[in-house]
């Protein structure tokens, strides 16, 4: 067992230093001191420390300016048994441990230098209460001890390798409180154990600053549990001015794993390395064998480019692969250069204790986070940048994730043995169902049988995304990618052997599953769900089977048209729009309802029968020779479990179910669901066409216009899952009934296999959340909170940030926030509605500070930023144009043609545009007009907004100055000032919202209290009258005194100074408020 204490000199600015939690999570009890943390910030920094049960001291704040001082925190992680107690008042606190068969109790220490008498003593009155337990005791002790304190010799009899009766120290100074604090230690039976231990004979300096080092932090141990102890040392870190000092203790406290098999290094592909990696890997694939089983020509390939990318069976050599990791995406090799020059310099220093090398040191450590601020800045001002220049989906969200807080949630003490057997028995499923006999024909498709070509296999290396993380191979796709023509045609004659071999090599059936956390107590198994990852090889063939299948399928219509799951030009946005479509079709008409079933299947891609699947295939016409090519991949199917240590769990086989991870996998289900609609019966017709059930993937709605119709489809949805050996998981399945109005009738029950199916007045599919009457308030009202949720976790990383500029800020909110308010907004887009355009208000009002009554017309005419209606009318009027222009057999082609004939839904709203803002009509046989007649549209409603905003500027009673800026010319928006917090300081200059006494709604009193002039303290009076300002004003405005037409030329313009003089003026009110207490 580790334990470590750290005086980080503010919890604050280390928890944001790269590399620091990660160096404090390895260890089992920390202690941390300094942490300035007050008691009501304490909810800030708990969530880094989720693994541990943590206590805290708080630290004091003497005067309301500058940073609280003291504070401790002590946490120790979950597996190890402690029990918390404060004393003095709150004051102190220590803990009570036990884990591995020892128990001892711990204090931090924290002698503050301007009360250390006070803090010792009571510190020292607290131990001697509890003498009879074992002692540790650890912290800052602000006391230079020298070398004192020498043990008897028989204190260390037996254990003199790991504890020395003498102390050394490269602090030679002792000072009176160290003298105090050793005559203490030798009172309470503690050793000492600084300079006396294995990793710290020489006796640390714990303290390296400007003023000077010293050894202050300080351990000390009861002396009949040095027996207990393995090693002390000071750790050589750079997170704070103080070092780490880090106790272990021996424990047996080790989870047991059983049978564990080592993971090889992931290899790391270098562009720069290239052309190296293509002439090794050509001298290797030189040997390529002839004529021997796929099985070791598979290991031959992967071989090589193991060997050409560097990778050695020697583990040190392998350390050429290493590649550093960062939390914070800004911190690149060059800083990670810079730290590591910083600790060799610590180090270098350690060792000979030089003056000059230890100035050096604090030079260097100096430039390390001066880089460190500069590379965040110049990271978070170019995100905007390549958020514009991104073309592709892929592009867009690889921006949008490096906002997405990752922590590792694994709980370390499921074992592996657990781990284990708990994904054997989830992807193996109990079974009750019959085999299935039929003679496979003979079919044979030239598409799908012949041998691939070498553009096939470049098409799907194109198609694969990098960063992805690879299999029990450990070789990513970009080392394929970055092979040569000539590498890749040996590739292409390997997958060709396969593909016309009796069998697959065993590798292309292997995985590994990483557990990924879900919600609830992070210590059951059942609250992960696994991610499974083949090797890159075996994904590659897989692909250029997915490709001649895909075709295939497209080219021959094989799947129906109500299965949209992963199908090129289907979305879910389609089924969303179908489903609202239809049932707005058929309530035009009154007393009409529309009953639909949705099921959720239990672990469907897991349950799949592979005997049917290939029977399914089959039936569908695929040829005899690809259904073989597809089987020998699943005929020796296994999965391991990466576990915390780099190793993986034994493998164990998998017999049903699709291959997770495997991209074959959604085609292969979309063709075992592809007979359900034959299958069923009922439906509901709209015109001359009978819609069944709408599915995307494994979502799947049964839809029916009668109570009578969908339970004879809900039976038949009982048969189909009997017979195919599929599971409804009931407890998610739900029926909706859709209706105008009105209370729902008792007849309106349905049952499935003898249980009751539940019926509900909201459900969620797809990501969108239905109501009965398809009111979209409630969709709005969940993905606005959504929204609001994202603005705030980005907050800390990037929005707050003072020096991002907010058109940067904007850029992201677009790409961020927008993309999860705005969703689905192809379907109700046209609703103008208060829950979207709240979270822009949100937002702004959040960034720039402003105060909550602030009125939305400042906030839209002073950022010029325009209603987010604009934006979901635009994506609207886009997806409808979209619709319109696929073929006639399409449903949504369909549905939005009966639409416009019967005017309902959102083809009557667009009616209800043109009566209020008088847009063109769009004529629907004219489709080439369209994209010119919505850019006309959405000018006009543009324009309206505007205007509407402005009429309301100059019409408030509450705002007089902001209503006398917009009446005059020549005003400098915001947009011109790059500096943030000068545009933030600007926009509450200029609409009065500065937090003085005046308030525009309130009739209490608003005279200055700083000033005897009884004048109303608003902006006009802070920044151009206050008499006790005078002085501040004539340094930074040139006059003791400004007129209106002063003041308002400054708001104009944006005059610098008047921000400078704002900036000393309220520190200066703020003070003198404070001090003399005025209210």
């Amino acid at each position: 067992m580790k334990i470590i204490a750290y005086n980080v000199n503010g919890l604050k600015q280390s928890i944001t230093n790269p590399g620091f939690c990660e160096f404090i999570y390895k260890h089992e009890i920390i202690v941390l001191i300094e942490t300035h943390v007050t008691v009501n910030d304490y909810d800030k920094f708990e969530k880094y420390f989720v693994d541990y049960c943590i206590e805290w001291v708080g630290a004091e704040r003497n005067s309301n300016f500058g940073r609280a001082s003291g504070g401790v925190l002590i946490g120790c992680r979950r597996s190890v048994l402690c029990n918390f107690v404060k004393y003095a008042g709150s004051k102190g606190v220590y803990s009570d441990v036990e884990f591995g068969g020892r128990s001892f109790r711990i204090f931090p220490m924290y002698l503050n230098q301007c009360r250390w008498q006070e803090d010792f003593n009571r510190l020292t009155d607290e131990i001697r209460n509890h003498l009879d337990k074992h002692i540790i005791l650890i912290g800052d002790a602000n006391a230079r001890l020298g070398q004192l304190q020498t043990l008897p010799e028989y204190t260390t009899d037996g254990i003199s390798a790991i504890v020395s009766s003498c102390r050394n120290s490269k602090d030679f100074v002792t000072n009176s409180v160290g003298r105090i604090f050793v005559d203490a230690c030798n009172e309470l039976g503690l050793g000492i154990m600084n300079g006396r231990s294995i990793s710290d004979e020489k006796g640390e300096l714990t303290y390296i600053g400007a003023r000077g080092s010293s050894v202050i932090d300080i351990c000390g141990v009861s002396i009949d549990f040095l027996d207990e102890l393995v090693d002390f040392e000071v750790s050589p870190q750079i997170y704070s001015d103080h070092m780490p000092i880090i106790l272990t203790i021996r424990c047996s406290g080790r989870v047991d794993d059983g049978v564990t098999l080592p993971l090889l290094p992931r290899l790391r592909w270098s562009n720069e390395k290239k052309e190296d990696f293509n002439a090794n890997l050509k001298l290797m694939l030189a040997e390529y064998p002839g004529a021997c089983d796929v099985e070791t020509k598979e290991r031959f390939i992967t071989d090589s480019i193991g060997k050409a990318a560097g990778r050695s069976s020697d583990p040190v050599a392998n350390r050429d692969n290493f590649k550093f990791t960062a939390k914070k995406p800004w911190f690149d090799r060059e800083c990670y250069r810079m730290r590591e020059r910083s600790f060799a310099l610590l180090k270098s220093h350690r060792v000979n204790g030089s003056e000059i090398m230890k100035q050096f040191y604090l030079l260097v450590n100096k430039e390390y986070k001066q880089m460190c601020d500069r590379k965040e800045i110049e990271y978070y001002q170019d995100i905007g940048n390549r958020l514009e220049r991104v073309t592709c989906p892929k592009d867009y969200w690889a921006i949008v994730s490096s906002f997405k807080l990752r922590e590792v949630v694994v709980d370390p003490q499921i074992a592996g043995c657990i781990w284990y057997e708990h994904f054997k028995a989830l992807l193996n499923p109990s079974r009750d169902v019959g085999s299935i006999a039929y003679a496979r024909p003979l079919v044979t498709i030239e598409r799908l049988d012949k041998p691939f070509e070498l553009w096939e296999l470049k098409c799907v290396l194109n198609k694969a995304k990098a960063n992805k993380a690879p299999g029990p191979d450990q070789i990513p796709y970009e080392f394929f990618k970055g092979m040569d023509v000539e590498c890749l045609q040996i590739l292409l004659n390997f997958f060709n052997e396969v593909f016309e071999s009796d069998e697959a090599p065993k590798s292309f059936g292997r995985s590994v599953i990483f557990p990924l956390f879900k919600k609830g107590a992070r210590n059951i198994v059942n609250n992960y769900r696994g991610i499974s990852f083949m090797n890159t090889l075996a994904k590659v063939y897989a692909g250029l089977l997915l490709e001649r299948l895909s075709l295939w399928m497209e080219e021959e219509g094989v799947l129906n048209e109500y299965q949209a799951g992963f199908r090129k030009n289907f979305s879910t946005i389609d089924n969303i729009f179908n489903l609202t479509s239809l049932v707005k079709i058929k309530l035009r008409i009154k007393r009409s309802k529309v009953y639909a079933f949705f099921i959720d299947f239990a672990s469907v891609f897991d349950r799949v029968n592979r005997e049917y699947l290939w029977y399914k295939l089959s039936r569908e016409g695929v040829s005899t020779k690809f259904i073989n090519a597809l089987s020998r991949l699943y005929a020796h199917t296994e999965s391991a479990v990466k576990l915390a240590n780099s190793s993986t769990t034994e493998y164990f086989a998998t017999c049903s179910g699709v291959k997770q991870g495997c991209l074959l996998s959604p085609s292969l289900f979309a063709l075992y669901l592809n007979d359900l609609h034959d299958f069923l019966t009922e439906g509901v017709w709209v015109g001359d066409r009978e819609v069944r059930h709408l599915s995307f993937a494994d979502d799947v709605i049964l839809l029916a216009s009668s109570v009578v119709g969908l339970q004879r489809m809900i039976d038949r949805m009982e048969e189909y899952c009997r017979t195919w050996g599929l599971e409804l998981n009931l407890s998610k399945s739900k029926i909706m009934v859709f209706r105008n109005g009105g209370r729902p009738s008792e007849k309106e029950k349905w049952h499935f296999a003898d249980r009751m199916v539940d019926v509900v007045v909201r459900y969620k599919y797809l990501g969108y959340t239905l109501t009965p009457t398809l009111t979209p308030i409630p969709h709005l009202e969940e993905k606005s909170s959504m929204a609001k949720l994202a603005i705030t976790s980005m907050w800390k990383q990037f929005l707050s940030h003072p020096k991002i500029p907010f058109t940067e800020k904007m850029k992201v909110f677009d790409a961020v926030v927008r993309s999860i308010l705005c969703y689905s907004s192809q379907v109700w887009g046209f609703v103008l509605s208060d829950h979207v355009e709240s979270v822009l208000r949100f937002f702004i009002k959040m960034v720039f500070s402003l105060p909550k009554c602030t009125p939305n017309y400042i906030l839209y005419l002073e950022t010029q930023l325009k209603p987010l209606y604009l934006y979901t009318l635009r994506m609207h009027f886009s997806y409808i144009l979209k619709v319109m222009k696929m073929p006639s057999n399409r449903l949504p082609n369909y549905l939005a043609k009966k639409c416009v004939e019967l005017d309902v839904y959102w083809a009557k709203e667009w009616g209800s545009l043109y009566e209020k803002y008088g847009t063109p009509l769009l004529n629907f046989e004219n489709l080439p007009e369209w994209k010119t007649l919505i850019e006309g549209s959405l000018h006009i409603i543009e324009r309206a907004m505007c205007a509407e905003f402005q009429e309301r500027a100059l019409c408030s009673r509450n705002h007089p100055q902001y209503l006398a800026l917009r009446l005059e010319s020549d005003v400098v928006p915001l947009s011109q000032f790059k500096d943030f917090q000068f545009c933030r300081w600007l926009f509450k200059i200029r609409g009065d919202l500065l937090a003085l006494r005046y308030r525009p709604y309130s009739s209490d009193n608003q005279a200055c209290v700083i000033c005897s002039s009884g004048e109303i303290e608003n902006c006009f009076h802070f920044i151009g009258r206050c008499r006790a300002l005078f002085s501040v004003r004539n340094r930074y405005l040139g006059k003791s005194e400004l007129d209106w037409g002063e003041y308002m030329a400054l708001l104009k313009t944006g005059d610098p100074n008047m921000i400078k003089y704002c900036k000393i003026a309220w520190q200066l009110r703020y003070k003198t408020i404070f001090e003399y207490g005025l209210n």
